[in-house]
């Protein structure tokens, strides 16, 4: 795999990823430093109230006794309910159940899920509100017009006022868009005993599994004794009462209920710490609910806040709701009521109770946020030295994860803007420095051709750092080629020019030694060398054949000439000249005009089908090709014989390379015939390549040549 600069530079910016794990741990620190001050401040606030209540035995003169089953709790509310025979305006508290316990008479067999109740008693200022909730499967309304209320499916109240009377109030089941309540003064077969109370508002409504009843009456007819009975009609012919279930005795005040009312003190005390957005309840030594304030599903708190924030306009809103998604504010509801009725119980009650302050953190099922716990702080109060209550201040987190979330919203936005531009900064520089690099490749490719040879120069980069100090090193290097190239290119004609003088003399003596020589046996050694000196004689006309056709070439005039005329001329003149050889010639008929020198192209030829000559098979023919391929001519010579080596094709167009084999040929090669074909192909703008031939095996020559 080939790793770019630009990939390595995203690996490096993969270490910016450490920043927001750096500041996520901060965070989480953080986070434990505040719920540390939030135990501190909520224990604060439990000792501070309890203070509040030490030493005042008046306040809890009412919580003297254990609550039992038959009495009443009233539970103090933060605002009054709408009497509208609903119960969505209520909090969040459990109901009483009553049930098979709590029947006071029955013609047959109880069946509870034929008929039960129950009720739920709260209190704001003077006046009491009660919720009811009858499962009846047979409900049966009071009839128009009858003057009896008790004749149908009713409910009795019976309690005790200040003066020691015992009060019976009858409510009869009505329509939901009716009520009526009366005062009972005598026997309840008399009509006339029916006095209409006022004073006591309510309404019906009807459920899928019976009735619902909301009622309101002032708390100060009630003096101690309160109870409430359902009486149950299932016939319309006879309308007699078959079931009565009852919260106590109807009949009997000494059997009947208490009702509890935590003292309105201990509230008000409660209420002038709502400032400290804490849920707040004083519970007596029994476990019962005094007073209690405040609520857990508020939006601020001393912490935070967990309300969304506003929305400003299109973009601001698509980007709170991205924040929302990956890092959504906790969600919180309110907690639910004690298991036990109008009693709190748990470990934290248990050891403030036994004058211990506690605290515990405790995750409420009821939440919808799993993140979301509840931190409750007891502390006990004091009276006479003895434990009389205790003081609970409840709080949730949702204010420290509300800062923990906007933390990290802050701490995302800035580590993405951070690890944004340091990419875009590294990747932009990997871009300039491997564009840099690119194009020093680019030139040093172009400043040296397949062959080795200098055909251009590298630009030299002016900046003053190590692509630069490159750049200069590799400019410097291809002239220094440059030079040792064109040293070697005329080396060849330098040497041939210093070789022809002695080799003339030598010729000329031994010239001059033949005709004064008349020994036979001597004659023989003056032929050899007279050869030799031939061959050397040829050599040097070699070397100097290059250069002189390269310098030729640089002065030439290039005129447009029939390509089709110089091939059937080449070819007819090599068969006068080498009558011993075979030539087959396959020239397309399309003329075929291109630019250059006729006969420089002529020469060009005469070295192909020499090598061809030397290397060919005994009674084979060459072969001399024209086609045409679009805008380009084809020439190829070929030959039959064996293959080149695969690693020679390429080497063989350089000067001095060649591939016969000693004492095949008995006239001087030195591998110079293939190097000047490649130089006048490269006037006429063309290529020449070797290639293998197979069926039959052999080697070809291919020209390719641009029309004109």
């Amino acid at each position: 795999m080939r790793i770019t600069l630009r990939l390595k530079a995203v690996l490096i910016c993969s270490f910016l990823i450490l920043i927001p794990w750096l500041g996520y741990r901060y965070l989480w620190e953080m986070e434990r430093v505040l719920r540390q001050g939030q135990e501190n401040n909520l224990l604060g606030t439990a000792q501070a109230i309890a203070m509040s209540l030490h030493e005042q035995p008046a306040l809890f003169a009412s919580s003297n006794f254990q609550l039992q089953s038959r009495d009443l709790y009233a539970y103090p509310l933060p605002s009054a309910p709408v009497v509208d025979g609903q119960f969505n305006d209520w909090p969040a508290l459990s109901p009483q159940h009553y049930g098979e316990h709590f029947v006071q008479y029955s013609r047959y067999r109880y069946n509870e899920s034929s008929f039960a109740f129950s009720a739920l008693l709260g209190r704001v200022n003077d006046t009491l509100f009660i919720q009811f909730n009858v499962t009846d499967s047979t409900p049966i309304p009071r009839q128009p017009q009858r003057e009896r209320a008790d004749r149908n499916d009713h409910l009795t109240i019976v309690f005790t006022t200040a003066s020691g009377e015992l009060t019976r109030v009858i409510i009869p089941l009505l329509p939901d868009d009716e009520f009526a309540a009366y005062r009972l003064t005598g026997n309840a077969n008399n009509p006339g005993n029916y006095q209409p109370e006022t004073a006591i508002q309510g309404q019906w409504h009807t459920t899928d599994t019976g009735y619902q009843l909301e009622l309101s009456l002032p708390v100060g007819w009630i003096h101690h004794q309160l109870a409430f009975g359902w009486h149950n009609v299932t016939k319309t012919h006879s309308r007699d009462v078959e079931t009565i279930i009852a919260t106590a005795s109807l009949q009997d005040p000494a059997r009947m209920g208490r009702l509890l009312l935590p003292d309105t003190g201990i509230e008000q005390r409660l209420a002038a710490m709502t400032h400290s957005q804490a849920k707040l309840t004083v519970v007596d030594s029994h476990r019962q609910i005094l007073a209690q304030v405040g609520s857990l599903n508020g939006g601020e708190s001393l912490w935070g806040d967990v309300s969304p924030p506003a929305q400003n306009n299109h973009i601001q809103n698509l980007i709170n709701q991205f924040y929302s998604w990956l890092f959504p504010l906790p969600n919180i509801k309110q907690t639910e009521a004690p298991a036990e009725g109008n009693k709190v119980s748990g470990v934290h009650i248990t050891q403030a109770l036994t004058g211990q302050p506690y605290l515990r953190w405790r995750q409420d099922r009821n939440q919808q946020d799993n993140d979301v716990v509840i931190l409750s702080a007891t502390h006990p109060i004091w009276v006479n030295g003895d434990v009389v209550g205790v003081v609970i201040a409840e709080e949730t987190n949702a204010g420290i994860q509300a800062l923990r979330t906007q933390a990290l919203r802050g701490l995302f936005s800035l580590s993405s803007a951070v690890i944004i531009i340091g990419i875009t900064l590294l990747v932009l520089f990997a871009s300039h420095l491997s564009s840099r690099i690119r194009r020093l490749r680019d030139q040093t490719d172009a400043a040296v051709d397949d062959q080795g040879k200098v055909r251009g120069v590298i630009a030299i980069d002016p900046s003053k750092d190590e692509i630069g100090d490159l750049s200069r090193g590799l400019g410097a290097m291809v002239e220094r080629l440059d030079d040792y190239h064109h040293y070697l290119e005329q080396m060849s004609s330098r040497l041939a020019h210093e070789l022809r003088t002695p080799v003339a003399v030598v010729r000329s003596s031994l010239e001059n030694l033949a005709f004064f020589e008349t020994e036979p046996a001597n004659q023989q050694y003056i032929t050899r060398a007279q050869e030799g000196i031939g061959r050397l004689n040829t050599i040097l006309t070699l070397m100097t054949e290059a250069n002189r056709i390269e310098q030729s070439l640089e002065h030439v005039d290039k005129e447009v000439f029939s390509l089709n005329e110089v091939l059937i001329g080449c070819s007819e003149g090599y068969k006068l000249a080498y009558p011993e050889a075979e030539f087959e010639t396959h020239i397309d008929a399309t003329q075929v005009d291109i630019l250059g020198s006729p006969d420089h192209f002529a020469q060009c030829l005469d070295k192909i089908v020499s090598n061809g000559l030397d290397f060919r098979q005994d009674g084979t023919p060459i072969r001399i090709e024209m086609t045409i391929d679009g805008n380009t001519a084809i020439i190829a010579v070929s030959n039959c014989g064996a293959h080149l080596p695969d690693k020679m094709q390429d080497q063989l167009f350089n000067s001095m390379i060649s591939i016969r084999e000693k004492g095949k040929s008995t006239k001087p090669h030195l591998g110079l015939g293939l190097y000047i074909a490649r130089q006048i192909t490269a006037f006429h703008a063309g290529t020449i390549r070797l290639e293998n031939r197979y069926r039959p095996d052999g080697v070809a020559a291919v020209i390719e040549l641009p029309i004109q």
